[in-house]
């Protein structure tokens, strides 16, 4: 059967077929079942940096550049009617500015007829100290999953740094079918300049609970620039085998994730502490 959306195709030498299944269905038993699984999210081109004056200071220093980078973003509860979550992982850039951020944080969202969120996150810039931007408690700009809000070190109180964060779930990459047995292909991720793609035998990855570092087998294909690509893995009679692709450089991000709820486990941290990942 075939299931759209779907990024993992299993070939099984009964009835020599190739057969398309989620995931899921194999990983339902993960050890890992009492945890969620980060979401990675990417910052859209409307963000940007701010540094300057804000009111009621009045200077003509006020200079503002694009940031451009990813973050995840792990659900940790419900507490009074609030969504609770942990931001990790921040790795943004300024290029115009030649400046990296990087650190982590918290992310809550209220529920309740008046929503309203909270983004406060510890960040540092190149090599300097941490500093805490939070845009304290504000009225929801977009619906949630995305995130629009403004966080400052301040509170945009005088001279101050402001980031206008802009963010959405990255996408993962969906398979399609293609002709034959021996090939795969993907969709066309927006921006990216090549595709990673790995693959494992299904049922290592079975007996392992899911667990996609131990039953990762090889780096099919690296920063590949095309949708399609074919392959000669033989899966002995029983079996079948596991793909799994990422865009690079992509407009939505780069990721193995499917951003499924129910997804055991992170596929980006597992597959990558893999000895056999892409680089």
């Amino acid at each position: 059967m075939s299931l759209p959306g779907d990024e993992m195709r299993y070939r099984f030498l009964r009835n020599a077929a190739l057969a398309i299944l989620p995931l899921l269905v194999i990983t339902t038993a993960s050890a890992h079942s009492q945890s969620f699984p980060p979401v990675v999210y990417h910052l859209q081109e409307e963000g940007s940096l701010q540094e300057g004056c804000f009111p009621p200071c009045l200077c003509p220093l006020l200079q503002a550049a694009s940031v451009r980078g990813t973050f995840k973003l792990v659900f940790r509860g419900i507490e009074d009617g609030t969504k609770l979550f942990e931001v990790r992982d921040v790795k943004w850039s300024v290029p115009a500015l030649d400046r990296w951020l990087t650190g982590s944080g918290t992310f809550r969202i209220g529920t309740r007829s008046e929503p309203f969120q909270q983004l406060v996150l510890d960040l540092q810039t190149n090599d300097g100290p941490v500093e805490r931007f939070d845009s304290g408690l504000v009225p929801v700009a977009e619906p949630f999953p995305r995130i629009s809000t403004l966080i400052s070190i301040h509170g945009l109180q005088c001279f101050d740094t402001a980031i206008d964060v802009r963010a959405r779930p990255a996408r993962p990459v969906p398979f399609i079918l293609r002709s034959g047995e021996s090939e795969i292909g993907w969709e066309t991720a927006p921006g990216a300049t090549g595709y990673d793609v790995v693959w494992g035998w299904l049922k290592r990855l079975h007996d392992l609970n899911g667990d996609f570092t131990a039953a990762t087998e090889a780096c099919l294909a690296d920063d590949f620039p095309g949708t399609s690509l074919t392959y000669s893995i033989d899966p002995p009679a029983g079996t079948g085998v596991w793909f799994v692709a990422r865009a690079v450089d992509a407009v939505n991000g780069n990721t193995y994730e499917s951003n499924d709820p129910l997804q055991i486990g992170s596929r980006d941290l597992e597959i990558d502490a893999s000895v056999y990942s892409c680089p």
